[in-house]
């Protein structure tokens, strides 16, 4: 998965037995990878979604969008292509 092939990164929150969990999906042709805040490296994909897509928005500006909306909302997307 390249950076320049990314057409779509969206955020939203799932829910796991004892809290709600942040998440990123990036998406390709072809394939969906979902990343969540739990993970390694975490903090650093944040940081660099919008050095990598132009137009994506910053963690800080959507994070609290999606804490707010809740696990069953839509998710909220970042970035989209087209």
């Amino acid at each position: 998965m390249h950076w320049t092939e990314v057409t779509r990164v969206a955020a939203f929150q799932r829910d796991v037995v004892t809290h709600p969990v942040a998440c990123v999906a990036v998406s390709v042709p072809g394939n969906v990878v979902v990343l969540d805040e739990s993970m390694r490296g975490w903090q650093s994909l944040l940081e660099g979604l919008s050095a990598h897509i132009i137009g994506s928005a910053r963690f800080a500006a959507w994070s609290a969008s999606v804490a707010r909306q809740g696990s069953d909302a839509h998710w909220t997307v970042l970035f989209p292509v087209g």
